[in-house]
């Protein structure tokens, strides 16, 4: 009876072992996620920025001219076209328009120009005690006039500021007549059936923004 039993347990223990082999493993218990923390939001506090008036910071950005010749330049400009019924000068911005007409030039008209310009400094400041732009109108007009008034011919005047106001005043009136505003002040005063054309094309020259 012993032995009987001896072989039964002995035929029981593969059987079992191969009945536990059969068994599926039970899952490992899954590990639950972290909580993510969000994100702060970001800060709607924007940085101040300091404003500034427009006529602070509308200085002229001078390419060819010096500070003082620039202004020489216009004041003359303002006295041979000043603003009447129509735009002036300055309203045009012929200045700023030749002072990159001028940079752009050849050579001796920029001489013409900047040695015109020195001249008409140099002889206010003898004159006057102060430069061409401090002048009024009545002083500034007292102290061209004699080179004004020299009469034209085709050779060039030697005096280079009687050169220089010849050429001027004729680049002046051509740039101002020629402008946008110019145009469009014509237009206006023709009730809108158009400005100076000449072969139902503008000729007017865009003033630099």
């Amino acid at each position: 009876m012993k032995r009987r039993r001896f072989f039964q347990t002995a035929i029981a223990i593969p059987a079992g072992t191969a009945l536990l082999a059969q068994q599926e493993p039970s899952p490992k218990p899954t590990q639950q996620p972290r909580e993510m923390t969000p994100p702060a939001a970001p800060s709607m506090e924007y940085p101040k920025i300091d404003g500034s008036m427009p006529d602070q910071a509308a200085a002229p950005v001078l390419h060819f001219f010096s500070a003082a010749q620039f202004a020489a330049l216009k004041h003359l400009s303002d006295m041979i076209m000043p603003a009447t019924d129509k735009p002036g000068a300055l309203d045009a911005q012929v200045p700023e328009f030749l002072d990159f007409l001028i940079g752009k030039s050849p050579a001796d008209r920029q001489k013409v120009y900047t040695a015109g310009l020195d001249a008409l400094n140099k002889l206010s400041m003898a004159k006057e005690k102060k430069p061409f732009a401090e002048l009024d109108t009545a002083a500034a007009a007292a102290l061209i006039d004699p080179a004004m008034k020299q009469p034209w011919n085709y050779v060039p005047p030697a005096d280079p500021l009687a050169h220089f106001l010849q050429q001027a005043k004729a680049d002046i009136r051509t740039a101002t007549m020629n402008s946008r505003e110019y145009a469009a002040a014509g237009a206006a005063d023709a009730g809108g059936r158009g400005g100076r054309r000449q072969g139902g094309v503008g000729l007017y020259w865009y003033s630099l923004d």
